[in-house]
Formats: C-alpha cells, structure tokens, sequence
C-alpha cells in the first residue's frame, strides 16, 4: 500500500483488489487524541485508587450495546430503523464497575459536567439513561462534575450507594 498526501491533507490509501482493479479510500475519521475527557481522567485516577487492591475493575466508555442485550424478538423490527437497540448506539457510559472473579456489572457511573445542565440533547439523553438502567435494576451513579476528586469522599459515597441500591429496589440511580 503507498499512502499520497493531497493538497487538502487528507490520506489517501491506495489499494489494489483481486483482480487488480485498482480503488482509492480516503479516511473520513481519525483516531481521537484522548479516551476520556480531562475531567474524566481525573475521576478515573479517583475510581483506580479506591478500587486498586479489590476485586473491583472499571471500563471506561462502554458503549451501551456491550452491557444491554435485547432478551426478546420483538425489539427486533422487520424495519431495522425500528429496532429498539438503535436508541443505545453510538451512546457510552463514562465508566462501568465490574467483579473481576465474576465478570458481574456492580455499577455504572456517568460524569455529568456543565452541558449536562444546559443542553437539552445532554438532558434527554440522561433521563434516557436514567429510565433505562432502572427499567434493568442496573445501578447508575450519575456524579457531578468537579474540579478535583477526593479519594475518601468517593470511595466512601460510592459504596454507600452500593449498599443502599443493593438493599431497596428503587431508584436504580444516584446523583451524587
């Protein structure tokens, strides 16, 4: 493969397929310069100290079709653009916790900065996710965004929520 760089500065991949006809590919994407967000970072590095010497694991940007399953045909549409499972994609939530000997989801957490305030696409979709995990029984711990995470403050709010959740049915989801 050559790579040839246009005036436009965009890759152009030129390939050669089996029966050498030839076709070019200019990438419409890029890999992003960082998984997560500053401010995700930094309650990673908050989720990582509490959790180093558990049998507590966390994922960051799950994408929500890795965590849901539809249990039934009929989310399935003869029309795919009826499907229910297309509300979940392209969406992720910030981190999923998870018992490494079991593989268990314990909970999930999403970070919620300023634009989870103001922007009404950022509202829906939380309520979305709000009504869905607690449709599943799926703990959701929504936590505000900070300028710094303490350690204790978290370590000590996120298991009492833990506990809490585990002990009542309802709700499903936290604000923190």
């Amino acid at each position: 493969m050559e790579v040839k760089e246009e005036k436009r500065k965009m890759i152009q991949i030129e390939e050669h397929g089996i029966w050498g006809i030839k076709s070019v590919t200019i990438p419409t994407f890029r890999v992003k310069k960082f998984l997560m967000s500053a401010d995700e970072y930094k309650m990673y590095r908050c989720l990582e100290e509490i959790y180093k010497e558990s049998n507590i694991r966390i994922s960051v940007q799950v994408a929500l079709n890795q965590i849901l399953e539809a249990n039934t045909k009929r989310y399935y549409a003869d029309n795919p653009q009826d499907c229910i499972m297309n509300k979940f994609k392209g969406l992720s939530i910030d981190y999923v916790l998870f018992d490494i000997k079991t593989s268990k989801i314990l909970c999930c957490i999403e970070l919620n900065g300023k634009e989870h305030e103001t922007d009404i696409e950022r509202i829906e979709r939380d309520n979305f996710l709000k009504e869905t995990f607690e449709l599943l029984d799926v703990p959701l711990i929504m936590i505000k965004s900070q300028e710094k995470y303490i350690v204790v403050y978290y370590e000590n709010t996120i298991e009492d929520i833990l506990l809490v959740i585990n002990a009542i049915e309802y709700p499903r989801f936290s604000e923190i």
